[in-house]
């Protein structure tokens, strides 16, 4: 449609030009001064072929102006993309605003603006709005814990001349439990500083490969969002070394939750645990001692400071005596 108004457009400005340079210029009796004489056939005829020109450069120039008019509106015209979750209206626009602006304060160190403030724009300014042949943003549906959110239509690349609204649809997705066997716990080494840790820094990277070594899982099943799960299949937890007790970091579940899932064996160095359990037994003695010694001073400071009283009153009896 555009195409064909600018098309129309050039074709009525080459009729108003030719139209223009086509009429001869008013003379009012200069024709007389130099000598020439005009006929009266002639004379109408003239007057007739210029009013043609003279009618068809007035239709022109209304047409253009009518045009031009048409094609600016026609072109500033905006389209809207609208979003709707259950039947209720929403904005991803103005979401992705704020998180705009949030980000956007803490990259400059400033405070981000009240996200109250985008509750005082009307309906129309929450929407999303296109002009023609603007390129369109893909927002994605408002996140729903264990499902996928798409909408029921696709967006083009770059805005045409229509008005969308979308609806989201929420399917449960589908997600990975994962059984993993976890590290032994490694004795913490020692610190050393100054020119010795520069020593052992390089002939530690002399001979350690900085390559992790990646472990298969144990076990690994995909299921539905909220689907029972058969813990039937789950397999026996690693068999732990002397010393070690092994147990899984977490309980295990009987429906699939809503995100990728890693349960892993977690090893516990049993002499350790005897070690801390010693360590808090004597702290826990030394406190109730120190309590107890406490406990002894206070009542020997006190009896002390009876008796220096009792002392000290014969005389002041004396004295006011």
């Amino acid at each position: 449609m555009s195409v064909i108004i600018n098309i129309v457009l050039i074709l009525v400005s080459l009729v108003l030009i030719a139209a223009v340079l086509m009429q001869e210029g008013n003379k009012q009796g200069l024709g007389a001064i130099g000598g020439a004489a005009e006929t009266f056939l002639g004379k109408n005829k003239s007057k007739s072929y210029e009013g043609k020109l003279l009618k068809i450069t007035k239709i022109g120039a209304a047409v253009f102006v009518v045009l031009a008019i048409f094609a600016t509106w026609y072109n500033a015209k905006t389209f809207t993309v609208q979003y709707f979750v259950d039947g209720e209206e929403v904005f991803p626009a103005v979401d992705a605003q704020i998180q705009t602006d949030i980000l956007m304060a803490q990259l400059q160190g400033t405070e981000a603006p009240d996200p109250s403030i985008y509750d005082e724009l009307s309906v129309e300014d929450k929407r999303a709005t296109y002009a023609f042949g603007a390129e369109v943003y893909d927002f994605d549906p408002p996140a729903r814990e264990g499902y996928v959110g798409t909408w029921d239509q696709e967006l083009p690349e770059t805005m045409n001349r229509k008005n969308y609204k979308l609806n989201a649809i929420y399917t449960k997705g589908v997600y990975t439990l994962t059984f993993m066997d976890g590290e032994l716990p490694t004795a913490e080494e020692p610190v050393v500083e100054g020119e010795d840790a520069a020593v052992e820094t390089e002939e530690g990277h002399e001979g350690h490969d900085h390559e992790a070594e990646v472990k298969e899982p144990l076990y690994t099943v995909e299921y539905e969002f909220e689907a029972p799960i058969d813990t039937s299949l789950f397999p026996a937890l690693p068999t732990a070394p002397d010393g070690y007790s092994v147990a899984w970091d977490q309980e295990l579940p009987t429906t699939m939750v809503g995100y990728d899932l890693v349960i892993t064996a977690v090893y516990t160095d049993l002499n350790a645990e005897a070690e801390e359990e010693a360590v808090e037994e004597t702290a826990e003695e030394t406190a109730e001692e120190t309590t107890e010694e406490a406990a002894e001073e206070v009542p020997a400071e006190t009896a002390e400071e009876t008796e220096a009283a009792t002392e000290e009153a014969p005389v002041e009896e004396t004295a006011a005596e």
